[in-house]
């Protein structure tokens, strides 16, 4: 009898790819009106499955941003080449995995509402909620990261504990994902257990580059509340469908479906 994991076998493949290029422009005086559009493209490496084993995924992410709303996509279908960093056992997704919207995190700060796109085992998601507070506590530390000054601060958001590298240099409120409120632009962040991992490649500001508009779709549309525990029942659909697949098809295959690791595990603010 074998034994399939539905959800890492799309990540059995690993794609060797050269190194990184890093480039920053902005306007030294700082932003000048709202409008004032930032361009930045971050890593983004999270760790989706526990087990059998760890399953950690590098992709791309790419931040659009003003002092009126913030759009940050990740996880989507890109033809880019994304480094891998030598001997890291990192992987990427494999084409059909996700699509070319990919997840998405809009933060509209005129109108307090932040809307998000999530796959979970292969199923689109999407919910809207009042943007969530982040209390950040801002220490004494200062390093040099890529040539830009930045200054760490903490915080404990959604249950888990961050640490985060902003830089002053790029006055702007917000960074990737759901980050927002530093007086600066987010160059790092990562959660303690290093499962969520934020790192800045490229920087354009003030940039040509405007929000993108996100098309019209069929995604599932849930409540915050539902979201908050759907994975399990995704999961639970996800492991009755195949067992129904593996039945139709007389197969007599063990299925294992393992649960998704995500980034909002709701134990804390």
């Amino acid at each position: 009898m074998s034994t399939i994991n539905l959800f890492a076998f799309y990540f059995l493949l690993i794609i060797p790819l050269q190194g990184f290029r890093y480039v920053h422009c902005f306007n030294s005086k700082g932003i000048q009106t709202s409008k004032e559009t930032l361009y930045a493209k971050y890593e983004v490496i999270s760790t989706l499955l526990k087990e059998p084993r760890n399953t950690t995924v590098i992709a791309l992410g790419e931040l659009y941003g003003n002092n009126e709303k913030v759009f940050f996509k990740w996880n989507y279908a890109t033809d880019e080449s994304i480094p891998i960093p030598e001997g890291t056992g990192y992987m990427t997704f494999p084409p059909g995995f996700v699509d070319k919207t990919g997840n998405y995190i809009i933060t509209d700060f005129t109108k307090d509402s932040l809307e998000q796109r999530e796959v979970i085992f292969g199923y689109y998601i999407q919910t809207t909620e009042p943007i969530p507070p982040i209390q950040w506590q801002i220490h004494k530390e200062r390093k040099t990261i890529s040539g830009m000054p930045v200054i760490r601060a903490t915080s404990l958001f959604r249950g888990r504990n961050y640490t985060a590298w902003f830089t002053p240099q790029i006055p702007v409120k917000y960074g990737p994902w759901k980050f927002h409120g530093l007086p600066g632009l987010i160059v790092e962040v990562y959660d303690r257990q290093n499962e969520f991992i934020y790192r800045l490649k490229e920087v354009n500001y003030p940039s040509t580059r405007s929000i993108p508009k996100i098309p019209e779709s069929k995604d599932q549309v849930v409540s915050w509340e539902d979201f908050k525990t759907i994975g399990e029942k995704i999961r639970q659909k996800v492991y009755r469908q195949n067992v129904a697949n593996n039945s139709h098809n007389g197969a007599n295959t063990k299925i294992e479906v393992y649960e998704q690791n995500r980034q909002e595990v709701f134990e804390g603010p």
